[in-house]
C-alpha cells in the first residue's frame, strides 16, 4: 500500500514516536566512530536528529551536512514511498538536523576535508529505526560501505602512476530474500574487473572468488562478501593504502539475523590494520575479504530448500 502514496500518506500510516539506532564504524586506526539517530514520527512528517554522534576528525572521512540529508532522505523514501520519482515535494515532510562540528556536520576546514565513507551508513540508522516498527520494508546492513585499494609507483618507464581498485561486500537480506553477493550498496561502484586491475598495473590476480560463510544463514541469507589475492609484479616498490571498512564492526542482521562476517586484509599472509600505508615488493602478496551483509529473520526458520541451495552452491563455510 505505502509505494503508491504520497510521502505525507505514508508517513501518516505510521505510529507516533521517537525511534533510535546507533551504530559504530572502524574510524581511524583505533578510534572507532560511533552515529547516533534519533527519529521521529509526529503525524505526516519525520525529524531525524544526529545528538550524541561523535565529533569530526582531522582525516577525509567527515561528512557535509548537504550529503547528511540526501542520504537521510533516501533511506526514508526508500521505506516510504519508494516508486513516487524525486522532486522537492517529497522532502518537505522529513528535516534533518546534526550538531555543528559532528562527523557528519563538519565545521570547515578544521575538519580536513569531506568524503562519502560515512555518509554511507546513514541509511541504515534510518533502517535501525523504522525496522523497528515495519521491519518488512527494510534491510539488514551491507557489508560494502566501501572497499578499494589505492595503489601508486613507478613504472618501467621512469614514470609515476596511480590506481584506485574497488571490491564490493555482500548487501543485506530482507523479508523478500536473500542479500545479493558482491555490489555495493548505497553508491553505484562496481567491482574492478581482474582484466583491469592486470592491464593497468603491475599486479597479478590469483583468484577472486566468493568468501563462503560471509552472509551466513537466516530466514534470509545476507549476501557474500569476495576474497581477491594479488601479488605485485613490479620490479619497483608499490605503496599500497586501503578503502576498508567493517574490519572490527560487522553489518548488523535484523528481526533476529545474525550479522554478516567481518572484513580482513593481509599482507604476504599476516594480517595486518587497514587504516595503514604499506610498501610491497616483488612477490609480496595481498589478500582482500569483503564483508559479507547481514541476515534477515532467524536461521532457525530458514527453508529445507534454501539451506540445500546453499550447500550446493558452496555458499557454507
Amino acid at each position: 500500500m505505502f509505494w503508491n502514496c504520497g510521502p505525507r500518506s505514508a508517513i501518516l500510516a505510521l505510529p507516533d514516536g521517537t525511534y533510535r539506532s546507533e551504530l559504530q564504524t572502524d574510524g581511524l586506526l583505533d578510534k572507532p566512530v560511533t552515529l547516533k539517530m534519533a527519529l521521529t514520527i509526529a503525524g505526516d512528517s519525520i525529524s531525524v536528529d544526529y545528538s550524541g554522534t561523535d565529533a569530526q576528525v582531522d582525516r577525509a572521512i567527515n561528512c557535509a551536512l548537504c550529503y547528511t540529508d540526501a542520504m537521510t532522505m533516501y533511506g526514508i523514501k526508500v521505506c516510504t514511498s519508494a516508486t513516487l520519482p524525486n522532486n522537492e515535494g517529497a522532502w518537505r515532510p522529513i528535516s534533518v538536523s546534526a550538531p555543528a562540528g559532528c562527523i557528519v556536520n563538519p565545521v570547515f576546514p578544521a575538519s580536513g576535508g569531506s568524503r562519502m565513507l560515512i555518509g554511507h551508513y546513514l541509511p541504515m540508522l534510518v533502517f535501525g529505526c523504522l525496522g523497528q516498527i515495519v521491519p518488512e520494508r527494510v534491510m539488514a546492513a551491507c557489508g560494502s560501505p566501501m572497499w578499494g585499494m589505492n595503489q601508486s609507483g613507478v613504472n618501467a618507464a621512469g614514470k609515476p602512476y596511480a590506481n584506485m581498485f574497488f571490491f564490493n561486500g555482500g548487501m543485506g537480506a530482507n523479508m523478500q530474500g536473500d542479500g545479493i553477493s558482491c555490489l555495493s550498496w548505497p553508491s553505484n561502484v562496481s567491482s574492478t574487473p581482474v582484466e583491469i586491475t592486470e592491464h593497468i598495473a603491475p599486479l597479478r590476480v590469483h583468484h577472486k572468488r566468493l568468501r563462503p560463510g560471509s552472509g551466513g544463514p537466516g530466514r534470509h541469507r545476507g549476501g557474500l562478501g569476495q576474497e581477491v589475492l594479488l601479488e605485485s609484479r613490479s620490479e619497483s616498490p608499490i605503496a599500497v593504502s586501503f578503502l576498508a571498512e567493517r574490519t572490527i564492526f560487522p553489518a548488523f542482521g535484523i528481526e533476529g539475523g545474525e550479522p554478516g562476517a567481518c572484513g580482513m586484509l593481509r599482507i604476504n599472509g599476516e594480517a595486518v590494520d587497514p587504516k595503514r600505508q604499506y610498501v610491497l615488493a616483488k612477490g609480496d602478496t595481498v589478500l582482500l575479504g569483503t564483508p559479507g551483509g547481514g541476515r534477515h529473520g532467524s536461521v532457525a526458520i530458514r527453508s529445507d530448500r534454501a539451506r540445500e541451495a546453499d550447500r550446493a552452491s558452496g555458499y557454507l563455510a
